[in-house]
């Protein structure tokens, strides 16, 4: 019995995320991803899937103050310190804003 094969997965040039490409020479892992253009690494914000997740769970309320460990898009700065009064709600527009504009 042969084994199965296991899928190559690449990084999106956008934003770093690992992602299994349909054809050969994808390098985008989205749409908006292509869209917004090739990044280099060093250009690129490191993206804490866990934290995000976190921040969009529906059973928070959305009046809650963040976490410490909730998303914050410049971790290991001071600023998620500074930030630390924003509401869940208000950190999650801050994502999507961010993620609409192309920034993550």
């Amino acid at each position: 019995m042969t084994e199965p094969t296991r899928l190559e997965t690449t990084e999106c040039l956008h934003c770093g995320v690992e992602f299994v490409p349909r054809k050969a020479g994808h390098v985008f892992h989205s749409i908006e991803c292509r869209h917004r253009g090739a990044r280099r690494p060093e250009d690129r914000v490191p993206v804490d899937h866990e934290a995000i997740e976190r921040l969009f769970d529906p059973r928070r309320d959305p009046d809650e103050r963040v976490r410490a460990d909730d998303w914050h898009p410049s971790p290991g700065t001071p600023f998620p310190e500074l930030d630390a009064c924003d509401t869940v709600e208000a950190r999650r527009r801050w994502f999507v804003n961010l993620k609409t504009m192309g920034r993550l």
